[in-house]
């Protein structure tokens, strides 16, 4: 532990009886019953530096409006071992930050109904991961750029758990780097359920439309209103 950027304490999280740490900044609200929010950064910030996580927030996930609400903030840093597929790493990875999460949450003044994850690219990705094994920790969801690289299959069976969870995706057409074909199916699936899903699509964009997705539309105020009912 230490002391870090803008109050965030540095830390490592060893998961037990594993061979495997995860680094990462979080940041106590001044106040007790406050939200939390996780954020899961892109591809381009794995590593254990624990410092480019918290370099992508600020920056192009508008992390510095999301601070101004005085709220919890949980930015973790994935390894990405090459030890096995994407899909093993991100779902170990996922799993791993939610036993995280359940360990800061415990004996914490953290509101538990108000727990708000987000990300971007592969931590768009992250965000499917949380939602769809854990479909009753979180009050709401944002995610942009992603895909969903885990082992539940694409069925209705597969969202029924998260029919219930305000989720707002976003993706451009246009992306090359992430297709937005998982995105368009989860967004049909979905809303075939009557969830309260919300999609930001655009032709164009690239991969970096989260850019101006993040800073241009109101998806902070959307996410901070959701409370979870039970």
């Amino acid at each position: 532990n230490g002391p870090g950027l803008l109050g965030f304490e540095r830390c490592v999280y060893v998961v037990p009886k594993e061979n495997v740490v995860i680094p990462f900044r979080f940041k106590k609200a001044k106040k007790a019953n406050r939200p939390l929010v996780v954020y899961f950064a892109g591809g381009g910030t794995v590593g254990h530096d624990n410092f480019r996580p918290m370099s992508e927030f600020l920056g192009s996930a508008r992390g510095a409006a999301v601070l101004r609400r005085d709220c919890n903030v949980l930015v973790p840093q994935s390894l990405w071992s090459s030890v096995g597929t994407e899909a093993d790493a991100r779902e170990a990875y996922v799993q791993n930050c939610m036993t995280l999460l359940r360990r800061l949450l415990a004996g914490s003044t953290i509101d538990k109904k108000r727990i708000y994850v987000y990300g971007i690219s592969f931590g768009a990705g992250c965000v499917w991961n949380a939602v769809l094994n854990h479909p009753n920790l979180f009050a709401a969801a944002v995610e942009a750029m992603g895909t969903y690289c885990g082992y539940k299959p694409f069925c209705k069976e597969t969202f029924e758990p998260v029919k219930h969870l305000p989720i707002w995706m976003a993706h451009a057409a246009d992306d090359v780097v992430v297709p937005i074909d998982s995105d368009d199916r989860f967004y049909e699936m979905l809303q075939s359920l009557g969830a309260p899903v919300r999609y930001t699509r655009r032709e164009t964009g690239g991969h970096k439309m989260f850019y101006s997705f993040y800073h241009h539309e109101p998806w902070l105020d959307w996410m901070f209103a959701q409370r979870r009912r039970s």
